[in-house]
């Protein structure tokens, strides 16, 4: 019975031996027939994760409408590539080294700022470079930055902008743009001064909404950067004591006088931040949430 007992304790054992033996083949087989499979797909993965790196290597932000009109240094025109003369299909050939393709432009439209470029450098299709190729006999709305004197102005995907953003722009050029008139100096209301600026309200503009009241200050800057003032459309929400920057403009002199640096409106760009009242501002909450006006700091 023991000698049984025994033979039955090791009985199972072999059974499984057996049984793992008999398995193990099949499972080679499949491993084997899988790794082809692998491959393949580890090939996808590799070439996918190029083809994005590749795709997301050309990276570009366009300029504001606002700032665009606004600022002397940028233009933007509509151009049409000339055909190419003999000299010029000779000098194309040095430019397959150069990994460059140099097209002649001829200027169709100005729509904003001094564009005077008769020439347009490319990194032909590119993806890396935000290259392009542009096509003789077709027009194109060509945005240009400022260059070192003499030198090259390029075109990409980055700068070559679409017919709504020109509509914007011209549509932007038509309005009027109160925002962007100077301050008679004294007109406004002294709420705060400090070594870095004064800041003065403008009580008579204030108006209200379901959303809140809206009320224009003026920042002269003591900085000696470029930007001597800025000119803001505020937003208060009174039980909460907090504020929304509605839009701000940046000028080149003191009382929003000089030259227009930067222009924004961020309402028409959703952008809305609640912000607590600071120091420089706290003297609204008075007169814009209560009513009682602040005479002028001395």
């Amino acid at each position: 019975m023991r000698a049984r007992a025994g033979e039955l304790r090791t009985q199972p054992g072999q059974l499984l031996n057996s049984l793992a033996m008999a398995n193990e083949q099949p499972d080679q087989q499949r491993n084997t027939a899988i790794k082809p499979d692998l491959w393949i797909q580890l090939c996808l993965v590799i070439l996918g994760l190029l083809t994005v790196g590749a795709a997301s290597a050309c990276s570009c932000s366009q300029v504001g409408v606002e700032n665009l009109v606004l600022d002397k240094r940028l233009s933007l025109a509509k151009v049409v590539v000339m055909p190419p003369t003999f000299t010029d299909r000779i000098a194309s050939l040095l430019d397959l080294f150069k990994a460059e393709t140099t097209y002649a432009v001829k200027v169709v439209e100005v729509i904003t700022g001094r564009y005077d470029a008769t020439a347009l450098k490319v990194q032909s299709s590119d993806p890396i470079a935000c290259g392009v190729d542009l096509r003789p006999g077709e027009t194109y709305h060509h945005l240009a930055s400022p260059t070192a004197a003499g030198g090259d102005i390029y075109a990409s995907v980055c700068n070559l902008v679409s017919e709504e953003y020109v509509r914007q722009v011209k549509a932007y050029k038509r309005r009027p743009k109160p925002e962007l008139s100077p301050v008679p100096p004294g007109s406004w209301t002294e709420i705060f001064r400090s070594a870095k600026q004064t800041v003065h309200a403008d009580y008579r503009s204030v108006t209200s909404d379901s959303y809140g009241h809206y009320i224009w200050i003026l920042r002269n800057l003591a900085d000696d950067g470029r930007v001597k003032s800025e000119k803001e459309q505020l937003q208060i929400a009174c039980k909460e004591r907090q504020y929304n920057v509605v839009s701000r403009h940046e000028f080149s002199g003191m009382d929003a006088s000089g030259d227009a640096i930067s222009s924004v409106n961020l309402s028409e760009r959703g952008h809305y931040q609640w912000l607590s009242m600071k120091p420089d501002i706290d003297g609204l909450f008075p007169v814009v949430c209560i009513g009682q006006l602040q005479r002028p700091t001395s």
